[in-house]
């Protein structure tokens, strides 16, 4: 199928910049509130497409034929990121990442009563060796239970929810009104907070979240250009290998070294996406 590549090129993409926004936002979540840096963030992508697109954008968001999906997604969104990144203040990241990481499972078995799709044998052994390799890698044996690992836990199923309903959405509303509708809503549900609290970035911290922001909405958009061309199911079995691209930016940025372990979930990452592509390929030749 002449889509594939194009499909694969930007999942793959997307789960190189996602990782690298966590980064950045970690980085700065001991500088400022979380709903700040969401709201800061939204904020940038939303005036970016007031210059860029003017009135034209947001006649597009008006006249969407799904304007309740597209803000009940915002919302589900908006949820599994504030519970995200208040949980990164507070655990170590092998740890986050691993809860994180059970959001492809939970697509995988949506994926089959919610949209339709077949989930046969192969995709499921890619979703087993892919959370292998996540559990692999962050080392981790055992869970302390504390109120982070819930909000970890409720992120990945949050992001689920939202890559599920991506996934119904994508044919009728294009990635860019995805993209501006959901950081509208953020900025929306966010910014009231400045009336109580003042901003807590400083002029070179808000230059950091610029960038941030752009990585951001890039990796928005190419996850909503990965959806329109390939199953959830397919989606969420690559999105393991951002953990590989956590682990290098967890050394560049914070200085963890990796070890054996993480070379060892690291091959198990890339076995589970060629079970996936390959089996991906398979169904859609049949």
């Amino acid at each position: 199928m002449r889509a594939a590549p194009a499909a694969l090129a930007f999942a793959l993409l997307a789960f190189v910049l996602f990782p690298l926004q966590d980064a950045g936002l970690k980085a700065l979540v001991t500088a400022a509130p979380v709903w700040q840096l969401m709201a800061v963030r939204s904020g940038l992508v939303v005036a970016v497409a007031l210059v860029v697109g003017r009135g034209r954008i947001w006649r597009r968001i008006a006249a969407s034929p799904q304007p309740g999906m597209l803000a009940l997604r915002a919302a589900v969104m908006l949820i599994a990121w504030l519970c995200f990144y208040r949980a990164a203040g507070e655990m170590p990241l092998a740890q986050l990442s691993t809860l994180y990481f059970v959001a492809p499972v939970f697509v995988t078995m949506a994926a089959g009563p919610v949209l339709g799709e077949r989930i046969g044998p192969r995709q499921w052994l890619a979703v087993a060796l892919g959370f292998a390799g996540v559990v692999t890698a962050s080392g981790v044996t055992s869970f302390d239970v504390s109120p982070f690992v819930a909000l970890a836990l409720l992120a990945a199923l949050f992001w689920a929810a939202a890559l599920i309903m991506l996934r119904r959405m994508a044919p009728e509303d294009g990635p860019v009104i995805q993209v501006v509708s959901s950081n509208a809503l953020f900025l929306a549900a966010t910014a009231p907070g400045f009336a109580v609290a003042p901003l807590a970035l400083d002029g070179p911290a808000l230059a950091f979240m610029t960038v941030i922001a752009v990585i951001g909405a890039l990796g928005q958009l190419t996850v909503y250009e990965a959806a329109r061309r390939m199953p959830a199911s397919l989606i969420a079995t690559l999105e393991y290998t951002s953990i590989l691209w956590a682990f290098l930016f967890g050394r560049i940025f914070f200085g963890e070294v990796p070890g054996w372990n993480v070379l060892a979930g690291a091959a198990l990452v890339v076995a589970s996406g060629l079970v996936a592509v390959t089996g991906g390929r398979r169904a859609e030749a049949a």
